[in-house]
């Protein structure tokens, strides 16, 4: 039985590995977007797309800098 995002987001916050092995890419992703959705980017952050190497990226600037140097944050995968 597939699980709505929603009750998949609430088994992953649940600590219910059965939810991951269970769900298909397409419902991960999904859901991965509907968590990232209800965390919106501060009006005060500018987003541009920038990819790196052929791919896809985003590139987060606050308006107001508070350091000279940039952070960069590489996610470590588990989504395909």
């Amino acid at each position: 039985m597939q699980l709505t995002p929603g009750e998949l987001i609430e088994q992953l916050l649940a600590n219910q590995q059965n939810a991951v092995e269970q769900a298909s890419v397409k419902h991960l992703r999904l859901a991965m977007e509907t968590l990232s959705s209800a965390l919106p980017i501060a009006e005060t952050v500018s987003v541009t797309e920038s990819p790196v190497a052929g791919i896809p990226g985003l590139k987060l600037t606050p308006t107001e800098l508070r350091s000279p140097w940039p952070l960069m944050y590489f996610h470590g995968g588990g989504y395909v």
